[in-house]
């Protein structure tokens, strides 16, 4: 038997437990009374019957029942204490229409005299095996969930007027009006719609540790959201999306866009389509391109259009290409068609994941003639273009010439580097790998006149390092040893002598935080630093800030700079949310500085690494001239008609058209001259 004291905790349980209800928007229908079907449940369950009788006594006068009925449920195994009890209490119709109260006593049944008949347990009494809930208990757990069923259409309507506003709010923002009004009315949805989840979540968690099933005293829990309450979110995050978008706040809008993306698409999500729309934009400000987004390709595309299903394409396309996953990449470049304004880049990256999986010789011939046939496809569709694509043009040529070059084909490769215009901003890395080119075929003749272009002042600010020492090998190929030496001195003298203030550089910045250095970098040029106030060399400086993984980076911070000030702007109209916003603005600006800086570091490390490999071939190539100068003046001298090898008037020359008019260099550069200029310098090296 339960003592007063754990009878009271256990009221306190039920209490608590259908308070926690009351304020839940759980789907929960109960039975309006109860019946025959339940008693059989009740029964079944291992109810005592003081429980059921305690049920019985809840249902009131609804409750009415036949002999016949009566004799079902003795049949299904109701006890005959609970049948005797529904007679007593007038649940039974009799013959007559009365119920069993107004039964006169059976003549037949007597009772023992010499007893005095003891009185009957009440209804609801308690009983002494402990087992069970009590009839009290029922009765009130049942009077509580109907409370909670009202409470829960109370919630439900609630948010269905929310939702109505957020409905107001997306027309609004479709009319160019407030961003922040909108964004308001979103938020609330949001904000009850999430205590809305985390009471189901409690009272799921209460029903758990409920050991008797719900159904058994007559009530069903269904644990599900609404349709409409779910309708309600997506439409909300949609809105939210859209206001923050449009208020530049991007990093804001990312999450809701994915979570609308996630939703998928069809009449219920009439949002797809432009929620990635705003999401390309997105990943072109701030680079977002989370990895979650990857579950948004499973949505089927067979009721958009060809032009969206290009756009989804190529973007899923360049974001499995972002994550190096190549063979996925071209799964959904291969899908962008030939009408599609995304089509010559789509084959360009196309042709370079292709490339993007060789890992030796025999690979790359595998492959090559894919990746060939991508990037012609790039640049004929590129030219096809009103105007030109002139950005997919340069890159497919220099693709082109880089496969060749690998291949061995150096004069496929040489014709398609010179494809590249003189102004462009990639021609100077071009004729670098055009020299490297002639000097592999052998035509030094044409590769010291790459050399003397790129000396001109169109190419002075570019960081080639490897350029003396290969002038100096050429040199030394040809005898010419002096200006072999020469070279070498170059390049210790530009280069190789500043190698100790990089590595200083590295040194005491790699010790500080990463973001001193990007702030070191980027204000470079401010205030009059440069050089003196940082100790780098401005060659190395201008060597990282021209690259364009930087560049990349320094916009995205500028942009989150920008997204940032526009939160600040507006945090009081986004309340909560927006401070959440901030602050995971901020730490992404932060992560996305430091990323900077280590960048920074990372490629002037690898600048110290080159000039560290350009220090020890130059030491090989001095070593290689005063051998190579002691054995050709021992050929020199041992040869009586040696007469020499210099050629006259001057070391370069500027060949004209086709014809090969000579042109003697006068000290004067013409940009429209620069990529005709050849050497007129012979071997100096006697014949053997």
């Amino acid at each position: 038997m339960l003592k007063s004291s754990g009878k009271r905790g256990m009221s306190r349980w039920f209490v608590a437990m259908a308070s926690a209800c009351l304020m839940f928007g759980a789907t929960i229908t109960t039975a309006s009374a109860l019946d025959k079907n339940q008693l059989v449940q009740m029964s079944k369950l291992g109810l005592d019957d003081k429980a059921i009788q305690g049920a019985i006594d809840g249902a009131g006068d609804d409750l009415m029942l036949t002999e016949a009925e009566l004799k079902e449920l003795e049949a299904s195994g109701v006890s005959k204490s609970v049948l005797e009890y529904l007679r007593q209490t007038g649940h039974v119709k009799t013959e007559g229409g009365g119920t069993g109260t107004d039964v006169a006593p059976n003549p037949g049944v007597g009772t023992d005299p010499g007893v005095a008949p003891g009185p009957g347990p009440a209804p609801g009494e308690e009983t002494d095996d402990g087992q069970g809930l009590k009839a009290e208990e029922v009765a009130r757990l049942i009077e509580l969930v109907k409370g909670l069923e009202a409470e829960k259409q109370k919630s439900e309507q609630t948010l269905a007027k929310a939702a109505a506003n957020v409905s107001k709010s997306i027309k609004s923002l479709n009319e160019g009006k407030d961003n922040m009004a909108a964004a308001r009315q979103c938020l609330a949805y949001q904000v009850n719609h999430r205590t809305y989840l985390q009471q189901i979540e409690s009272f799921s968690s209460k029903l758990t540790e409920l050991k008797v099933d719900p159904k058994a005293l007559g009530v069903t829990v269904t644990m599900t959201v609404s349709p409409a309450v779910q309708s309600g979110l997506y439409n909300a995050n949609y809105c939210l999306a859209k206001a923050l978008f449009n208020e530049g706040i991007y990093s804001g809008a990312s999450r809701p866009l994915v979570q609308v993306l996630e939703a998928g698409a069809g009449p219920d999500r009439p949002y797809f389509k432009d929620s990635f729309y705003m999401l390309e934009k997105v990943t072109a400000k701030i680079g977002y391109r989370s990895p979650s987004l990857e579950a948004v390709t499973a949505t089927s595309l067979k009721n958009f259009n060809k032009e969206f299903n290009d756009d989804f394409n190529y973007y899923f396309g360049k974001f499995f290409f972002d994550y190096n996953r190549m063979d996925e990449a071209r799964e959904y470049l291969k899908k962008v068609s030939k009408s599609a304004p995304d089509y010559p880049e789509a084959r360009y990256l196309e042709g370079v994941s292709v490339l993007g999986t060789v890992q030796s010789e025999n690979d790359l011939y595998k492959v090559a003639k894919d990746a060939l046939s991508a990037f012609q496809d790039a640049i004929i569709a590129a030219e096809a273009e009103q105007g030109g694509n002139e950005e997919i043009l340069q890159l497919g040529y220099l693709a082109l010439a880089r496969t060749f070059y690998e291949l061995g084909y150096y004069n496929v490769a040489l014709y398609y580097y010179q494809k590249l215009p003189t102004e462009s901003s990639r021609n100077a890395e071009a004729k670098l790998e055009q020299a490297w080119t002639y000097f592999l075929k052998n035509d030094h003749k044409k590769a010291l006149g790459v050399f003397h272009m790129l000396g001109s002042p169109y190419y002075d600010k570019w960081f080639f390092p490897d350029l003396d020492l290969l002038e100096a090998t050429i040199y030394l190929n040809l005898c010419r040893f002096d200006e072999s030496k020469q070279a070498l001195a170059e390049l210790d003298s530009t280069y190789l002598s500043k190698r100790d203030l990089l590595q200083e550089f590295i040194t005491k910045m790699g010790a500080k935080e990463p973001s001193e250095t990007w702030t070191a970098l980027v204000t470079y040029y401010q205030d009059g630093k440069g050089e003196k106030g940082t100790g780098l060399p401005r060659m190395f400086a201008d060597a990282v800030l021209d690259d364009l993984a930087f560049y990349n980076t320094y916009k995205q911070v500028q942009a989150l700079r920008a997204e940032r000030d526009a939160l600040k702007a507006n945090i009081g109209a986004l309340g909560e949310f927006g401070q959440e916003v901030l602050t995971r603005v901020e730490e992404s600006l932060q992560i996305k500085i430091d990323e900077g800086g280590l960048l920074i570091l990372q490629e002037l490390g690898e600048i110290d690494q080159e000039l560290g490999a350009l220090n020890t071939q130059a030491l090989q190539v001095s070593f290689d001239i005063n051998k190579e100068e002691k054995q050709e003046l021992q050929r020199k001298l041992a040869d009586a008609n040696y007469d020499g090898g210099t050629a006259a008037g001057g070391t370069s020359l500027l060949i004209v058209a086709d014809d090969w008019h000579p042109w003697p260099f006068e000290g004067e550069y013409w940009l429209d001259e620069v990529a005709n200029y050849r050497s007129n310098l012979r071997t100096e090296c006697v014949e053997q």
